[in-house]
């Protein structure tokens, strides 16, 4: 933890991080994707900053199509990670959900203690989302990325939307419009 939040407070981690994925060298852009991946693994919220920040997943898109093998490869590794965490993230989202249309209005900010991570994750069309409801938007970005997209859509994608829909279906509580 103390290491996120020392890099959280360095303001030019990221941008010099995306400088670094602009560089001439592919062998730095391909460490610096690298970088991501531990990042991402270190805690899935990087890849809501990184976006937000970023377009990190734009970026992504854009340079998908770079020729070099050892680029291409840290590249799959990255997606592959970032797919892997997509369980984590819905079974985060899906544990919240369910804690909350069981007990109804869960007061998120009675036991929560916000960190540096809330502090920044926070977007102005889930504001009325609280906890880990939120880390639903790091799955809609995804979804907005050409890259993503095709590989993110499987049964059990579909399955696990279809729960979150019949979860919220008579369900009553703050922010259930904007999830």
């Amino acid at each position: 933890q103390k290491l996120i939040d020392t890099l959280l407070s360095e303001k030019d981690f990221l941008p010099n991080l995306m400088c670094l994925l602009e560089h001439q060298s592919t062998i730095i852009r391909g460490k610096t994707l690298l970088t991501f991946i531990l990042l991402f693994k270190l805690d899935f919220r990087w890849m809501s900053i990184a976006h937000q920040e970023l377009k990190f997943f734009n970026f992504l898109d854009r340079v998908q199509r770079e020729n070099n093998k050892y680029f291409q490869s840290c590249l799959f590794c990255l997606i592959d990670t970032i797919l892997d965490i997509v369980s984590v993230i819905f079974k985060t989202v899906k544990d919240t959900l369910t804690k909350t249309v069981k007990k109804g209005d869960i007061d998120f900010d009675k036991d929560h203690k916000f960190s540096k991570f809330d502090e920044l994750i926070i977007r102005q069309e889930f504001k009325d989302l609280n906890g880990d409801l939120t880390h639903i938007s790091i799955i809609l970005d995804l979804m907005n990325s050409q890259i993503f997209k095709t590989r993110i859509i499987s049964l059990d994608f579909i399955l696990t939307i279809s729960k979150f829909l019949e979860l919220t279906e008579n369900a009553k509580f703050e922010g259930i419009e904007e999830f």
